[in-house]
């Protein structure tokens, strides 16, 4: 998620946003999360970005940080953003090698003994598992790497909200000393379609749309440690000042009056088709 607030954080110093016209829900959940979030960037001096009016150049920066993502070339009075994060953290001292059976299959896998602490979280029935790593002198913070069995499957914001609620609420720490777990590869690439259609004015009252967006996030995980990616490609397109919104109520409804500090309406109604009809004067 880091790495999409990163991207229109770069947006913004290069045209200088000064309103979001959000036209979903879930565009209204990122623009809330990016302006509680905006600030926990300057932890994150990995974050890479660019901004620029050529596709190319766009698709270049990607590849150069090893994604695979790339944007259609650009329309005119169209500029893209483009981001990478990428972190790699080591184990406190290397892993044994191992495997791991499941789902009748035999896997590669890690035996680790030293940095670990299990706990129980309350309304989540397997233990979050924390994994000290070594310090990294340019973060100069402590990283953790988290890891639990979850039946569910959260989508693309929850996520995010189920993983920091976790870690919050952290209870009592369990017996374990040793954790097995699977090595890792993996590459997720998507659209992020939820985002498409988001606009926003600029400093010079220039509309923008948002036409593109994908982002591409990489785990690679052995014996040594864990690398993550995120790569995030976003292009905005001029656009016409949006049509008026307008809402109809076409249905029965209900209505109220109130007033001042009362904490309750003075008077409710219901509003059926039978009283749908012009009331003359109403003094």
């Amino acid at each position: 998620m880091y790495s999409l607030v990163a991207a229109f954080t770069k947006a913004d110093a290069y045209v200088g946003i000064q309103k979001y016209i959000a036209i979903s829900p879930d565009q209204q959940k990122f623009l809330d999360f990016m302006e509680a979030n905006q600030k926990a960037l300057a932890f994150l001096p990995e974050i890479e970005s660019i901004a620029t009016e050529s596709d190319l150049k766009i698709n270049r920066f990607l590849r150069r940080h090893g994604s695979n993502i790339e944007l259609k070339p650009f329309k005119s009075e169209t500029f893209g953003i483009a981001t990478s994060l990428q972190i790699l953290v080591k184990w406190k001292e290397k892993a044994e090698t191992t495997e791991v059976k499941a789902n009748k299959t035999t896997y590669p896998g890690i035996k680790i003994s030293k940095g670990l602490s299990f706990f129980n979280v309350p309304g989540h029935k397997n233990p979050v598992i924390r994994i000290e790593t070594q310090a990294n002198p340019k973060i100069g913070l402590p990283e953790y790497f988290w890891v639990t069995v979850d039946d569910s499957q959260p989508n693309f914001f929850n996520l995010t909200e189920k993983a920091r609620l976790l870690m919050r609420n952290i209870g009592e720490e369990l017996e374990y000393n040793q954790l097995i777990m699977p090595m890792i590869d993996l590459s997720h690439q998507f659209e992020l379609t939820w985002l498409k259609g988001l606009r926003f004015i600029d400093k010079r009252n220039r509309n923008w749309m948002i036409d593109q967006a994908q982002q591409q996030n990489i785990l690679k995980l052995n014996e040594y440690g864990a690398k993550g990616a995120s790569s995030t490609a976003v292009s905005a397109v001029r656009s016409i000042a949006p049509a008026p919104s307008i809402y109809t109520i076409n249905q029965p409804f209900t209505c109220w009056f109130s007033r001042g500090l009362l904490a309750n309406p003075t008077i409710v109604y219901r509003c059926d088709y039978n009283c749908w009809k012009n009331p003359g004067n109403i003094g």
